[in-house]
């Protein structure tokens, strides 16, 4: 019996998907030839059809929010001594057990980095928050020492703010402020001046780990590429 009903079962299915098969073959002839009668207007869009008889136009906007990270012009680290200079060329020079985080080592905040998120969220109309913290961003990422990130979330350095383009207000939703990770090179595996054993490992370099990084969230009001190139280019006179 459960041998004919998984039989039965097949049946249906190959019914089934002849049907649909066969349907979908007579929509796609449909709107071909609709399309090469020129009945629908040549304007950017996404066909849907309906029924048989009527294929409309959907027409999609963009909406667009972005997430921009910008490094920090200070002297040194966000949370230790350790000098940020993204000139080095030589690796894991720039390093300290902080922002290797070794066991037993303890973070201390760049007031310069902080000083700097605020006279951008001040430069934006942000709402500067008097009381704020960080929190852990946890994942796990080869340069990423800790194991976690440094970041802010529920109480960011700034909230609100907006950036003019045009005759348009982007909103800012937060400006807040968190530590970078390090750099991975991934030598290449091919090649007379390649490497013994290259393409099978990666080096890493914590010369960048733990550098201030302000990030800024907008809310989704961009509609175009051409309107998210204008508030990047408005964004870097700031």
């Amino acid at each position: 019996f459960g041998r004919c009903l998984r039989e039965s079962h097949l049946g249906w299915l190959n019914y089934l998907q002849d049907i649909c098969i066969t349907e979908i073959q007579k929509r796609l002839k449909i709107f071909v030839l609709r399309l090469k009668s020129q009945e629908f207007p040549a304007e950017r869009g996404f066909f849907c059809c309906r029924n048989s008889d009527k294929l409309v136009i959907m027409k999609y906007k963009p909406v667009i929010g972005l997430e921009i990270h910008a490094e920090l012009k200070t002297k040194t680290k966000m949370f230790c001594d350790s000098l940020n200079n993204p000139d080095e060329k030589h690796p894991n020079i720039n390093i300290c057990p902080i922002c290797l985080s070794h066991p037993g080592t303890l973070p201390t905040i760049n007031e310069d980095a902080v000083k700097k998120v605020i006279m951008a969220g001040l430069a934006l109309g942000c709402k500067i928050e008097k009381d704020t913290f960080f929190e852990r961003k946890n994942y796990f990422y080869p340069d990423l020492p800790k194991g976690y990130q440094i970041s802010q979330y529920q109480k960011p350095l700034c909230c609100g703010g907006d950036l003019k383009i045009g005759d348009k207000n982007i909103r800012i939703t937060r400006i807040h402020l968190e530590e970078d990770a390090g750099r991975l090179y991934h030598p290449p595996g091919k090649g007379p001046d390649a490497p013994v054993g290259a393409g099978c490992y990666s080096l890493v370099d914590f010369n960048r780990a733990g550098v201030p990084l302000m990030e800024l969230v907008t809310e989704p009001d961009l509609e175009s590429g051409e309107e998210v190139r204008k508030f990047a280019e408005e964004l870097q006179l700031i």
